[in-house]
């Protein structure tokens, strides 16, 4: 699952090899990981936490869940962003928390060839690999 302009250069690279291939777009249900500092009493408190934040180089938005606002530095798909970035904002003295929630994500698959059997497409993945492409089998 890459993005669609890294999913556009691994089609051309595979089609450069001899290895023709066909992008399909589909949704993914993934976790976001929700990265926000604090827990402001009101929206006047969390207003002033967002631009303490965005001062200190931490481009922040106001995330409002019922009547209550909190400051959201960051969302990414993958944890080790959210942990990256939850690290920085505690070298600054803040209080960071990572909130993991459930989304629907657009994704690219790379797909090369149609095979009649699992052996058939793991041994295509083997030779695959051996220049230098990852590989995964899936049933259609």
């Amino acid at each position: 699952m890459v993005m669609e302009e890294n999913a556009e250069s691994l089609k051309r690279k595979l089609d450069e090899s001899g290895f023709s291939s066909m992008i399909r777009k589909g949704t993914a249900f993934v976790a976001k990981q929700v990265v926000t500092v604090g827990e402001p009493t009101g929206k006047r408190e969390a207003e002033d936490l967002s631009r303490r934040l965005n001062v200190d180089g931490f481009p922040s938005q106001l995330l409002a869940v019922g009547n209550k606002y909190t400051p959201q530095i960051g969302a990414f798909f993958n944890l080790d962003e959210a942990i990256d970035l939850a690290r920085e904002l505690q070298k600054k003295n803040y209080h960071p928390k990572i909130t993991s929630k459930p989304a629907n994500t657009v994704v690219f698959q790379v797909r090369h060839g149609k095979f009649d059997s699992r052996t058939a497409a793991v041994r295509r993945g083997a030779e695959l690999k051996g220049k230098g492409f990852n590989f995964l089998v899936v049933r259609e």
